[in-house]
């Protein structure tokens, strides 16, 4: 909650006319050593039902989850 980025999409997507419409954690495969979660905010535009999503990377394996690759667009494969 203390990454500035997070509010500075959500006031771009404001602007764009979309909304928050989902949050999804999960275990991210990447490493088998550290405990690290995928975080991905959807905003759906109001007008044209269209979603945007951005994700960024948390390492949660000690007591002080870190950041470990920085919010930015997030694709569906």
């Amino acid at each position: 909650m203390r990454y500035p980025d997070i509010y500075s999409v959500a006031a771009e997507q404001f602007a764009k006319d979309a909304s928050l419409t989902g949050v999804e954690a999960s275990r991210s495969e990447v490493s088998r050593t550290r405990t690290l979660i995928d975080v991905v905010f959807t905003y759906t535009s109001r007008t044209n039902n269209v979603a945007d999503r951005f994700a960024a990377r948390v390492d949660v394996t000690e007591m002080f989850p870190f950041l470990t690759s920085p919010l930015s667009p997030y694709y569906l494969h």
